[in-house]
């Protein structure tokens, strides 16, 4: 009888531990660089990852799942961003060579269109002055370049040209960001400055000083990022208000005397931006 339960308590331990386990396959990709992407992704659904290579490609697996029903929940997950993912089976026991995931974040670039708005302040000195129409509605672009750090954090250099009816500005700017993850969606907030140009295309009246004008800048901005079903591929939009001290004096003369002034001045810009982010 002892012997019995001897041969019995052994073939409970062996099915225990050579029982097959489920994983869900993710994807399989022959580029290294991608494993943290696809690590982010599946750290979005609150998933691990598993990546193992073979000689010319790795195979990525998220697991191990306590039954059959736990993995197809997740696998409904996983699918949102790998429509090919499905459920697999292998002895616990079979020996793969793992691969280390590095905790590097990673480069990017973004491109975006641009609307603004950019209202003028008009300050009368003395005398009666004028102006003719002056744009205040800004059609632009934005090209950036950045990093991503494991943390969330963000920065990127960023260069916006953007021109109304009457002037155009080009900022040169920095911005520092915190995102927070949501499934495919990833809302962020952060702080923004550097050097802002004002030009006049069309000067606000026939004696006005028509040259450009720099300032310093700083402002802050939020938006929100969503994941495509391509690894190295994000759409967003944000929202940025500027802060900024341009000025364009302005004067009516009478021979070597000044009979009128004033000063123009472009003090805030705000606007939404629409864009495509690209990883390396």
């Amino acid at each position: 009888m002892k012997l019995f339960y001897s041969i019995l308590v052994c073939l409970l331990l062996s099915t225990s531990v050579f029982a097959d386990s489920k994983y869900v396959l993710v994807t399989k990709t022959n580029n290294e660089a991608e494993l943290p992407y696809i690590k982010a992704k599946l750290k979005k659904l609150e998933l691990n990852m598993v990546a193992y290579k073979t000689e010319d490609e790795y195979t990525v697996y998220s697991g191990a799942f306590k039954n059959h029903k736990s993995a197809i929940v997740a696998l409904q997950s996983i699918q949102s961003y790998f429509p090919e993912a499905i459920v697999v089976s292998f002895d616990a026991q079979t020996s793969k060579q793992e691969v280390g995931v590095s905790k590097r974040g990673y480069y990017f670039i973004n491109g975006s269109l641009a609307s603004l708005g950019v209202p003028f302040e008009h300050s009368v000195h003395t005398g009666t002055i004028t102006t003719n129409s002056i744009g205040t509605s800004a059609m632009g672009y934005i090209f950036e370049g950045g990093y991503n750090f494991e943390n969330n954090v963000f920065i990127t250099l960023s260069y916006l040209n953007a021109s109304t009816t009457t002037n155009t500005i080009s900022n040169l700017y920095g911005t520092i960001n915190y995102k927070m993850r949501m499934g495919q969606f990833e809302p962020y907030i952060g702080v923004l400055g550097g050097l802002s140009t004002l030009s006049w295309t069309k000067p606000p009246m026939l004696n006005a000083d028509s040259g450009a004008d720099n300032s310093l800048l700083y402002g802050a901005q939020t938006g929100l990022s969503y994941e495509t079903g391509f690894s190295n591929l994000a759409l967003f939009i944000n929202y940025q208000f500027t802060f900024m001290n341009h000025e364009t004096p302005l004067s009516i003369k009478s021979g070597a005397t000044t009979t009128a002034s004033s000063t123009l001045t472009q003090n805030i810009m705000h606007g939404i931006n629409l864009g495509v982010q690209y990883r390396f």
